[in-house]
């Protein structure tokens, strides 16, 4: 008997040693579970932490990366590299900072150099061309910047043609430019701007004149055209104009009638007449009144009676003296009367008389208003009663009247010129006005980082509650005691194999420590050395 029951000894102790060993793994299994289990909960938690990442800046060059990269991570800013496109990506929450700080740095630099060309020192073998080319690359440069900096405008580039300077005025040639512009998204360059563009150019380059210079867009589009200085850009303007006074007058008559009638309940049109003809004429204008001498001359010439001259033909023969004498037999009046006879008289009067003379430089105004027709629709009156149900009256008389009244004074009604106002009722149909609708809740920027700390938190809470909270009542399990009396049922276990409350805790997995193992031998070996001794010489025979 004593035989057998120290082999069921030696048999159970080679089982206890087995369960020992499979619950050391077990709780080492449980051990790394758990830590994995942190570790999880660790990532779960930096996950849920992390912010998210946008573009910083678009076109920057890898020198500008690499520089904005340094800067960021000196300053502690997260930021990452977009494998895919290679974009600079920075935490939204540290955008706006990493951009002070960057721009405090004079970052990004990597943009087309103007002027700053011409600071760097030229060596001796610089050329006179590639002085030339370099000044013509930051005129360039500097012209592109004044452009993209005005509104509606992304960016610009703008080349120049300029011809070699030569000394022969005859033969010098004209620059030329070219301007590309990138509209900015969802906006639109009006002519004003493009007109402006233009002139900046031409005035910013020596010899380049408007017609010169060409705009177009990111599609290619030619935004100037050639025509800007024609009779249809000219007409172009005048129908601005009239479209301006148009504007004026019906501003001016809604604003009257919106207070009365309310807001959107009437509407106007007006069609104004322009007369865009230019009329110059000159005019001299005398006054008739002739009694203003300016200045008089008279020549008045008198001759009476004969005078002894010289007759005849001059010559030798006229001096020689006269041949015999002869009497006259003529009598003495005779003489006289003929002496009298050759009398002369001449008279000549010129009289000049001041003429008052005036001249009239008439220019008739351009863009006079020949004649305004107004157009006045308006809506019923609209009255809500208690239940929210609108009664439309249409307007009376004195209404329509009221109406012509207010629009004739607004436009200044001149009956003489043709002018004509027109009121009409009418009732509007009612403006369904479109809802906008609500950005679903998932799609709003804050929806995704709570859905992200909630799973995070839910996923901590499952971890604990069903992983931790379990190993570590397993780890911390209760172990039993041997207690004095009780010895049957440890030495059961060494001796007939029976399983008592000790082994079944042993089998359990719950086993006493070295101190209680130790204190259980010392007891077994004062209330039965014999028992002890015949199992350590079974335990030394077998190894042996």
């Amino acid at each position: 008997m004593d035989g057998d029951a120290s082999v069921d000894n030696i048999q159970v102790v080679p089982d206890r040693a087995v369960q020992i060993t499979k619950t050391v793994v077990s709780q080492l299994s449980m051990l790394f579970g758990l830590a994995a289990v942190l570790a999880l909960s660790v990532a779960v938690i930096m996950w849920a932490m992390r912010p998210e990442y946008s573009a910083f800046m678009n076109n920057l060059s890898d020198a500008d990366i690499s520089a904005i990269s340094s800067v960021l991570a000196a300053n502690e800013i997260p930021y990452k590299i977009d494998p895919i496109t290679g974009k600079l990506l920075v935490a939204d929450n540290q955008k706006q900072r990493a951009r002070l700080l960057v721009s405090a740095d004079g970052l990004p630099n990597s943009s087309p150099q103007g002027f700053e060309l011409l600071k760097h020192d030229s060596s001796l073998g610089t050329s006179q061309f590639l002085e030339t080319a370099r000044y013509q690359h930051a005129l360039e440069t500097e012209l592109s910047r004044s452009i993209s900096s005005m509104r509606n405008v992304g960016s610009a580039r703008v080349h120049l043609a300029l011809p070699k300077r030569t000394a022969f005025l005859r033969k010098k040639d004209r620059s030329s430019a070219s301007v590309m512009v990138k509209v900015a998204a969802g906006r639109e360059l009006g002519k004003e701007q493009i007109t402006s563009i233009v002139h900046l150019v031409a005035s910013s380059v020596p010899y380049l004149e408007t017609k010169n210079v060409t705009v177009v867009d990111q599609w290619g589009q030619l935004l100037s055209s050639t025509d800007m200085d024609s009779g249809l850009a000219h007409s172009r303007k005048q129908l601005e104009y009239k479209n301006e006074i148009e504007n004026l007058y019906v501003n001016r008559i809604e604003s009257m009638l919106a207070p009365i009638f309310g807001y959107g309940r009437v509407k106007v049109q007006v069609n104004a007449d322009m007369d865009f003809t230019r009329i110059e004429s000159t005019q001299e204008l005398f006054d008739s009144d002739v009694d203003k001498i300016r200045s008089e001359q008279i020549i008045d010439q008198q001759q009476t009676g004969s005078v002894a001259g010289a007759i005849g033909i001059p010559g030798a023969l006229t001096n020689q003296p006269p041949a015999g004498g002869t009497v006259d037999q003529t009598p003495a009046d005779e003489e006289q009367s003929a002496a009298q006879a050759p009398t002369n008289s001449n008279r000549n009067s010129v009289r000049n008389y001041e003429l008052d003379k005036t001249i009239r430089h008439v220019q008739q105004p351009v863009g006079e208003v020949r004649k305004i027709t107004v157009a006045v629709v308006a809506d019923d009156w609209v009255n809500v009663g208690a239940g929210g149900q609108e009664t439309r009256t249409p307007l009376s008389e004195e209404d329509i009247a009221l109406i012509s009244g207010i629009v004739r004074e607004a436009i200044g009604f001149n009956e003489e010129r043709g002018d004509s106002v027109s009121v009409y009722n009418k009732s509007f149909q009612s403006v369904e006005v479109a809802e906008v609708p609500e950005i679903p809740i998932w799609k709003q920027g804050w929806f995704v980082s709570v859905v992200k700390q909630s799973l995070a938190g839910i996923a901590i809470l499952l971890i604990i509650f069903l992983v931790v909270k379990p190993a570590m009542k397993t780890l911390q399990g209760r172990y039993v005691e041997a207690k004095p009396g009780q010895s049957g049922g440890t030495a059961g276990l060494l001796t007939d194999g029976s399983v008592d409350s000790g082994s079944s805790k042993a089998l359990d997995g719950s086993f006493p420590n070295y101190v209680e193992q130790l204190a259980m031998a010392k007891q077994l070996v004062n209330q039965d050395p014999k028992q002890v001794a015949k199992v350590v010489k079974t335990w030394v025979s077998n190894n042996g």
